[in-house]
């Protein structure tokens, strides 16, 4: 990722970094110091490049999804499954955001520096014509597309999920962690799909019934 952002180029310090990251991966260190270092390195990008690491509020996720129809269908498909009319030729494939394999690793973060930088080796160019508020949106879309199903199968348990946890796990958590680490974080599958599917829109909804009602007691 810094090798393609300008303001990286020249910086030493996160060079050395970087250049300290990648003797460690090619001796075979331990996951330990191989996330350390790359920690590190990613702070320092984080701070050269002013680059977002989590929304400043809730994405709507219903914003992400016409997003994604405007711009990411002719390759990871209408049902994104990584099945859009240019994706056979393309190599390697698009991802599908539905393959567990691929997605369990991702967070929104990581969607939506994708989506700004590129990805190196693959027809995934940056797309500049998003803000960076759309970018998360869609970046969200497609970490909740595979957990829309349990999320629906029973919505009071979904929000009892996110209730439960909401004071150990915030938005910045949800944005930067992967699936994986959610899971470890909040200790059910059930949980990650609460927050996954969580939308800004119901922040919106919550605050106009709230306005709805406090209306309705000043009007008597």
């Amino acid at each position: 990722m810094a090798s393609q952002l300008p303001e990286t180029k020249l910086h030493p310090e996160i060079l050395a970094l970087t250049n300290k990251l990648d003797e460690l991966v090619l001796k075979k260190a331990t996951p330990d110091e191989v996330g350390n270092a790359a920690q590190k390195a990613k702070a320092q990008v984080m701070q050269v490049t002013h680059l977002q690491s989590a929304p400043t509020s809730w994405p709507n996720i219903s914003r992400g999804k016409q997003i994604y129809a405007q711009n990411c269908v002719t390759c990871h498909g209408e049902k994104a499954d990584g099945q859009g009319v240019a994706a056979t030729a393309l190599n390697p494939p698009p991802i599908s955001f539905f393959d567990a394999s691929r997605m369990n690793g991702l967070s929104p973060f990581k969607v939506f520096n994708a989506i700004q930088i590129g990805v190196p080796g693959t027809a995934m160019a940056p797309i500049k014509k998003i803000s960076d508020e759309d970018t998360w949106a869609v970046a969200f879309y497609a970490m909740s597309l595979r957990h829309e199903a349990l999320a629906q199968q029973d919505k009071d348990a979904a929000q009892k999920a996110y209730v439960s946890v909401a004071d150990k796990i915030h938005l910045e958590d949800v944005a930067s962690l992967s699936d994986d680490q959610l899971l470890q974080s909040g200790g059910s599958e059930l949980v990650v799909a609460s927050f996954r599917t969580y939308s800004g829109e119901n922040d919106y909804k919550r605050a106009l019934e709230n306005s709805k009602v406090l209306s309705a007691r000043f009007d008597h």
